[in-house]
């Protein structure tokens, strides 16, 4: 179903990528027989994601579609809505728990801010994360932008009795 990028770009060709609208595919229709896109995704959490958790056996954090508020993959900013990433969220989250596995903690985790639209909620979310690049190095990540963010992260977290974590640096 998709191409094998995970890029909303398609650097080769220039535009987006043939799998910038697989995020609407997948959330249009929930009948994995005649949704093509949600069988795609949810065989790869069949073969790929779902085995190894329960191979592994140990407690482990799963992080699915990071950095949700960047336009860089086809789960991004410019190929979904709030809503639509949410329902993606939700369905890997719901499915994976359906095929009974519990040694999971689930990790949402933005970039450099903390875009509440795109939360799928504290049902579906054990560990809040933020992805942040050259912290107090690069202007697009200078610490007066940042700590702000981190610091309500820290407090919703903590009021939420979730884990608070720089999730990628």
């Amino acid at each position: 179903m998709a191409s094998g990028s995970f890029y909303a770009a398609d650097k080769v060709n220039g535009g987006m990528s043939p799998d910038s609208a697989l995020v609407k595919a997948i959330v249009a229709n929930g009948d994995r027989a005649s949704n093509k896109a949600l069988d795609w995704l949810l065989t790869k959490l069949d073969s790929l994601v779902i085995p190894v958790m329960r191979e592994l056996a140990v407690p482990m954090t799963f992080r699915p579609w990071h950095e949700m508020n960047g336009e860089w993959f086809w789960w991004g900013s410019d190929c979904c809505t709030p809503e639509e990433y949410k329902a993606l969220y939700r369905l890997t989250v719901d499915y994976i728990r359906t095929a009974g596995v519990t040694n999971v903690l689930y990790v949402w985790s933005p970039d450099k801010s903390l875009p509440m639209e795109y939360y799928p909620g504290d049902d579906y979310v054990d560990i809040l994360g933020m992805d942040i690049y050259e912290p107090g190095i690069m202007e697009y990540s200078s610490y007066d932008k940042i700590l702000p963010a981190l610091a309500d992260m820290i407090r919703y977290a903590d009021e939420h009795g979730k884990v608070a974590a720089l999730t990628e640096c």
